[in-house]
């Protein structure tokens, strides 16, 4: 509206020859947007007239900065913008915003004003973090509870507290990195401090869900990419929920056994949503697919993966209950002895799997 009724001030003196125009009835001035095309055509002839202009006062003096600008109440609020004939008076205003009473000088500033408040469209960091309160309310978190930071030209050694782009981050948790919280034993290795966070994001897969954070800090966090899709989102918050409902995370469940019940029970909530197919293995490089071992079946798996890490016995076959129920409701059978096919695969053969293999390669 600012910048209507500046336009409307800047023509009305073209046309008239001085600053001063007759007040305009609640009628008019409904219809102002409607006539913004004329008053554009009218600010290109004051910018071309400015360019035949100049000046002595200096470009500080005659541009103000954007804060610095204070606008007088006008008439619609309540202010008494009337000279003492009863016309309503805009020279002060046009001060107040250009720092000039030339109609010619006055265009060429709020042009410039204008292409500063012109709306950019949101980046994919600020349109992620923008879509995090719907999907949490969907999976049933509190937003208020949890941070998120997203990485984009930061470095693994930033501190989060510098980060462009975060969401609910604590003043304690600022004082964290990437460093601190995935690879704290690589502190002092400069070269690897100033390497892109990006790049370290890519070696766990674009996003995770910070256990470490949410344990000394007591606040959930997930850290993502700038440029994740959603569904990576939804899988990082997936974890946040196993751990706060159901106290499955990392430390208490087998890794392949957490990831999969998240996809089954989580992450497919969201595919399915939005007319996707069911994510139906962990891995996407599908490094260890159809590598289940001679002679191992689910009821074999079921044992062997309960009793390789004694600590995470119980939860693990918590979880291994809760995805037979997940199948339940996936329709094609073929999907479903595809998953636990899937689930064997990458528990017995990925890195730190039942099979105790140290490198992808004893997958391929």
């Amino acid at each position: 509206m600012i910048r209507v009724m500046l336009w409307l001030m800047l023509m009305a003196g073209a046309l008239a020859g001085t600053l001063r125009t007759e007040p305009r009835a609640d009628s008019e001035l409904s219809v102002l947007d409607k006539i913004n095309d004329v008053l554009d055509k009218e600010m290109n002839i004051l910018d071309k007239e400015a360019t035949a202009l100049s000046s002595s006062a200096s470009d500080d003096a005659r541009f103000p900065k954007k804060e610095d600008v204070v606008i007088p109440p006008k008439e619609a609020d309540g202010g008494d913008t009337s000279n003492d004939d009863g016309s309503t008076d805009y020279t002060a205003e046009l001060l107040a915003v250009t720092h000039t009473t030339s109609l010619a000088e006055a265009g060429v500033v709020a042009r410039e004003m204008e292409e500063e408040e012109e709306e950019h469209p949101p980046t994919r960091g600020e349109a992620i973090l923008a879509s995090v309160p719907g999907y949490c309310e969907r999976i049933g978190i509190d937003v208020s509870k949890i941070a998120v930071v997203m990485v984009g030209k930061e470095k693994i050694g930033t501190l989060f507290k510098e980060y462009a782009e975060t969401m609910t981050v604590p003043a304690a948790l600022g004082s964290e990195s990437l460093l601190s919280i995935n690879w704290p034993t690589m502190a002092g290795d400069q070269e690897f401090e100033d390497t892109s966070g990006s790049i370290g994001m890519s070696m766990i897969g674009g996003g995770g869900y910070s256990l470490f954070c949410k344990q000394k800090f007591q606040v959930p966090t997930i850290v993502l990419v700038d440029d994740s899709s959603d569904d990576i989102l939804y899988h990082e918050l997936g974890h946040i929920k196993q751990d706060l409902e159901l106290g499955a995370n990392s430390d208490t469940c087998n890794n392949w056994v957490l990831e999969y019940h998240n996809v089954l029970t989580n992450e497919n909530e969201y595919h399915v949503s939005v007319g996707n197919d069911i994510r139906i293995y962990y891995d996407k490089s599908q490094r260890c697919l159809n590598k289940v071992p001679p002679g191992k079946d689910w009821a074999t798996f079921r044992t062997e993966v309960v009793a390789h890490e004694a600590t995470k016995s119980a939860k693990t076959m918590e979880l291994l209950d809760l995805i037979e129920t997940a199948l339940v409701a996936v329709a094609d059978p073929e999907k479903v002895k595809l998953v636990k096919q899937n689930l064997m695969s990458e528990a017995y053969n990925r890195p730190g799997g039942i099979l105790g293999k140290t490198k992808y390669t004893a997958c391929i």
